[in-house]
C-alpha cells in the first residue's frame, strides 16, 4: 500500500506544483474482522498461525483471541465457545449449526459447522 500526501497551499487548496509527495507506507494491523456483535466468529484477513493473539474490535469492546490452529485467510475462528448444536453467528445472522464443541480460537469451517444456507436438501418438500 502507498498513499501520497500532498501539503495544502496557503489558499487550501492541494500544492503539487515544486512539491514533491511523501510517500508513506500503511501497515494493516488488524488480522480478523467480526462484524456484528452478535456474532461469535470472526473471519481471517491474513493467514494466522497457532498461538497468535489477535485483538478484536466487537462493537465497543476490544477482545484478545488467542488461535489455536492455522487459519486461512478468508477462513473462520470462534471468538467465544460454541457449544454443539448451538448456532454460528456471521454477519449477524445464523450461518449454520455447529456440529462439536468449538472452543474459542479453534478454526471453524465444513468440519464442524453444518451450513444451513444454500441447502436445497434441507427444505422441505414442497405440497
Amino acid at each position: 500500500w502507498a498513499l501520497m500526501i500532498l501539503p495544502l497551499s496557503g489558499s487550501g487548496r492541494r500544492c503539487s506544483r515544486h512539491i514533491r509527495p511523501l510517500k508513506v507506507k500503511i501497515v494493516m494491523t488488524k488480522k480478523a474482522i467480526v462484524m456484528e456483535a452478535a456474532d461469535n466468529v470472526a473471519t481471517a484477513v491474513e493467514n494466522i498461525e497457532p498461538l497468535t493473539d489477535v485483538i478484536l474490535d466487537v462493537a465497543s469492546n476490544r477482545i484478545t483471541v488467542q488461535i489455536t490452529e492455522r487459519i486461512l485467510f478468508g477462513h473462520k475462528f470462534a471468538i467465544r465457545d460454541i457449544s454443539r448444536g448451538d448456532s454460528v453467528f456471521k454477519y449477524g445472522e445464523p450461518i449454520g449449526v455447529s456440529q462439536s464443541d468449538i472452543k474459542t480460537g479453534q478454526h471453524v469451517h465444513v468440519h464442524n459447522l453444518e451450513s444451513r444456507r444454500g441447502r436445497g436438501d434441507k427444505n422441505p418438500e414442497p405440497s
